[in-house]
């Protein structure tokens, strides 16, 4: 057994000690139990009166004694209360719920009184407070409980829809109840399992509020498909096309006319981006309004998706786009000949990717495209050529004619036409002001475009829907409270997953909304960036025990406040894009009131080190005042650039707590700078930062009584962030967050690595105790009410 120490050790004893051999359990016990009992005599009798600069070594004395000596360390505390540094006046809550930890249940609630009387409380540590007083009252801790899914209503009509049915539709089933509630009846629709085919969007407004629309058979549960079976097929035999393709390809492609197979006209292939112009179709409600995505038609086989035909295959070159390059490269030229061609890449900054419609190469060598550019421009270059025939060169690579509605496939061994379907229709499920609507057990795939749409849909519930294969979202909500999302699979979206907006922070209208239980996985196939898992803008909510797996970019990003983000999963996150966290938060320092904790990041590494750098949570552009507490960090930001980004990332944000974390194998466990002022002036000309100061009137006695460090936001002296209880293992150093105050953070063995979840456990202190169990996923079907 050998002794890890710190630079936080205390000079009297390098007391806190961890053992890299966690085997001999017993003998650990009593040798921590020795080193309490010298503490006890070392430390007991230290006046703190004469040790007033040396809080940092007092608190860890203080916990050192927690363990074998809890009246001791309950006087210390008390000591350290009476006597805390001005400087440290913003751990005295964290002293305050060590001192209840340490005092007999009987006596919590005086002690957690002394709460009451600071001006300013961090959120974490006044919900710790609110679930230890549930506890002592003999109530379930709330964070520990799970949202009950309600149980199905009792109605006066079904509507019965099966493929062979009197109803074999939703466009008739909705016909069908609208007459029934017109009536004054409660109303469901039933789906038999089966595939429906939907053509048509199912638009539902103010007068089927209430309805349900459900499977009947949740095992085995209804699809609705925008997808079409590509049955007919040719060789590919025009003289126009061959000419283009590569030679090996010229006898292996095949041709498919889509409207001969079923499907509308595609007049034109229309590709996005970030921050791109060229918008969908905007959907408005009587107060939101919202744009759907790009409705780009896909190609699957066996359930995957077929990339369009590029160069090059598997990586991205330099393209000379708006400039003319040293040198021509004479293969370029080959692509004057093709029509709906289209770049995509990282052109301007590793963090945001686009798509430019192809103009022409230039005897120059020069590419030019076709308005509108890209906001920050083509000086990186980084890119592909898209829908490119004369690049038809791999097994799986398809290419789409608009003007003559023909995809060029080149199959794989073996291929099966009933086994190849392309997303031809959109959004199949559209809802307006339709308040108390229920969706539940259905599956959604194949849709060209978004899969719902909801605005202003209050007391909405979404449970059991599973949704992939789609080129746009899952689901966009935007407006309405009281949402419920339960139980939700979204995979293998061309965009994200879920966009919701309920509630208003401005005005500080709460929407009690809820993500719950949800397994996200596949984000961002064609947009690759800024289209996370979870995209959350309002008030009030609540995210918990999801899953947010293989996202290229972030998988949470959201303007909020009071928002709770527990016991979720993001694995394999940020594996592409970089500058950016698996929880991303963009120039607001007016998002106040969160907590993010008890989550595990696991596997934030860029793929491409030299370049990238991944978090596991970013706080971007003087992003304020967030308490990120007790979640585990295992894994990440590996590579040369991303060793600049630590699990926490902070860029110029203040009055921020990480607290209790635990970090493994990350080159730094925190990053980043505080405000400070020559940083602080740059805040003035923040575009993105001063349009989100002036949309709020956070002058305001509303605002100041409910947030009181927003009271001197505009203050650059006196504004830091605090650091306190974190652990960190394995590789990596602490770095450290410029500016900022530090208290009792530990380096623990550089050779544990947290294989398991479980091993974790060991290491929790008394006061952090992460419940690692209770992280991710679980069997919705326990919670009916």
């Amino acid at each position: 057994m050998k002794p890890v120490l710190t630079e936080f050790t205390p000079k009297l004893l390098k007391c806190w000690i961890h053992f890299t051999d966690i085997k001999p359990l017993k003998q650990q016990k009593n040798m921590k139990k020795n080193i309490s009992i010298i503490l006890l005599l070392l430390f007991g009798n230290i006046s703190l009166a004469t040790a007033n600069d040396n809080f940092k070594d007092q608190l860890k004395a203080a916990d050192a004694l927690f363990s074998n000596s809890r009246d001791q360390a309950q006087e210390t505390y008390r000591d350290l209360l009476d006597q805390i540094p001005g400087k440290y006046e913003p751990f005295r809550s964290l002293i305050i719920l060590r001192l209840a930890y340490t005092t007999r249940q009987a006596d919590r609630m005086k002690v957690l009184k002394h709460l009451d009387q600071l001006t300013y409380v961090p959120e974490h540590h006044a919900l710790a407070a609110k679930e230890m007083i549930a506890e002592i009252e003999g109530k379930n801790n709330h964070g520990h409980q799970r949202t009950a899914i309600p149980l199905l209503p009792k109605v006066d009509v079904t509507i019965d829809v099966s493929l062979n049915g009197k109803i074999d539709n939703l466009g008739d089933a909705l016909i069908a109840a609208r007459k029934a509630k017109s009536k004054g009846k409660s109303v469901e629709i039933v789906l038999a399992s089966g595939t429906y085919l939907q053509k048509e969007t199912l638009e539902l407004n103010e007068q089927d509020t209430g309805l349900i629309i459900r499977s009947a058979d949740t095992q085995n549960p209804a699809i609705i498909s925008g997808g079409l079976r590509l049955k007919k097929w040719s060789k590919e035999l025009s003289p126009a096309a061959l000419n283009r393709l590569p030679e090996s390809s010229k006898t292996k492609v095949l041709a498919c006319d889509i409207k001969a197979n079923g499907a509308d006209e595609i007049h034109e292939l229309l590709m996005g981006g970030v921050f791109d112009k060229r918008p969908g179709t905007v959907v408005t409600s009587k107060s939101q309004k919202t744009t759907t995505s790009l409705a780009i038609p896909e190609l699957f086989y066996k359930g995957e998706a077929q990339g369009l035909a590029r160069w090059p295959n598997d990586k991205t070159t330099k393209l000379p786009i708006n400039k003319k390059p040293k040198k021509a490269n004479p293969y370029f030229k080959r692509w004057n000949n093709e029509s709906d061609l289209w770049l995509h890449g990282y052109f301007g900054v590793h963090w945001a990717d686009t798509y430019q419609k192809f103009e022409r190469v230039h005897r120059d060598g020069k590419i030019t495209v076709v308005p509108p550019d890209h906001p920050f421009g083509f000086k990186l270059g980084d890119g592909q050529v898209v829908n490119a025939l004369c690049e038809l060169d791999q097994p799986g690579e398809w290419h789409f004619d608009s003007k003559n509605n023909l995809i060029h496939y080149l199959p794989p061994s073996g291929f099966d036409p009933t086994q190849c379907v392309l997303s031809s229709f959109g959004t199949p499920i559209i809802a307006k002001d339709c308040d108390n609507l229920q969706i539940r057990d259905l599956n959604i795939n194949y849709t060209r475009g978004d899969a719902m749409i909801m605005l202003d849909c209050d007391n909405l519930l979404i449970k059991g829907v599973n949704i992939e294969h789609c080129s746009g979202y899952g689901l966009k909500s935007i407006g309405g409270i009281k949402q419920l999302i339960h139980s939700c699979k979204i995979a293998s979206m061309g965009c994200g997953g879920l966009i919701v907006k309920s509630g208003d922070s401005t005005s500080l209208t709460p929407g009690h909304s809820i993500i719950e239980n949800c397994q996200i996985s596949g984000m961002s196939r064609i947009n690759r960036t800024y289209t996370p898992a979870l995209n959350l803008n309002g008030m009030a909510f609540k995210v918990r025990h999801n899953l947010f797996l293989d996202i290229p970019s972030s998988a949470l990003s959201f303007q909020v406040c009071d928002t709770l983000v527990e016991l979720n999963t993001f694995r394999n996150c940020v594996y592409e894009s970089g500058d950016q966290g698996a929880i991303d938060i963009y120039a607001n320092p007016l998002a106040r009131g969160n907590i993010i904790r008890w989550n595990l990041f696991d596997d934030i590494i860029a793929e491409h080190q030299d370049k990238l750098g991944a978090a596991g949570i970013r706080l971007d552009d003087y992003v304020s005042g967030f308490m990120i507490s007790e979640n585990i960090f295992r894994m990440g930001g590996q590579g040369s650039y991303g060793m600049f980004f630590g699990a926490v990332q902070i860029n110029k944000g203040w009055d921020n707590y990480i607290e209790g974390n635990i970090i493994i194998d990350w080159p730094r466990a925190v990053s980043g700078r505080t405000g400070v002022r020559e940083m602080w002036d740059t805040m003035k000309h923040h575009k993105h930062t001063q349009q989100r100061l002036k949309a709020v009137d956070w002058k305001s006695e509303a605002w100041q009584k409910k947030y009181p460090r927003v009271r001197d936001i505009m203050d650059r002296e006196g504004h830091s962030n605090y650091l306190a209880d974190n652990q960190q293992f394995g590789t990596g150093d602490w770095h450290g967050v410029a500016n900022s105050m530090n208290v009792a953070n530990i380096r623990g063995p550089e050779d544990f690595h947290g294989e398991s979840l479980n091993s974790i456990k060991y290491f929790l202190s008394p006061w952090h105790q992460i419940p690692v169990d209770l992280i991710g996923p679980y069997d919705e079907r326990s919670l009916l009410k």
